[in-house]
């Protein structure tokens, strides 16, 4: 309890709700920016900081990708 107490407390004090908010949209308006029309994405979406694409082209050719990079 005491842990989680010292989490809640954080959270206030620091905003970070409103933060991820205000933060996440700057995200999202970026991803959108540079992704929008990309053959490869299918759909952008998210809420706050926690944004995912979805990929039209097949996963492991993007693990293999990434891994190379």
């Amino acid at each position: 309890c005491a842990a989680g107490s010292k989490v809640l407390e954080i959270m206030r004090r620091e905003n970070l709700v409103a933060r991820s908010a205000s933060q996440g949209a700057v995200l999202g308006k970026r991803l959108h920016a540079e992704f929008d029309g990309h053959p490869a994405v299918a759909e952008i979406r998210g809420r706050g900081l926690f944004y995912g694409l979805e990929l039209r082209c097949n996963r492991d050719a993007v693990v293999t990708a990434a891994l190379e990079r």
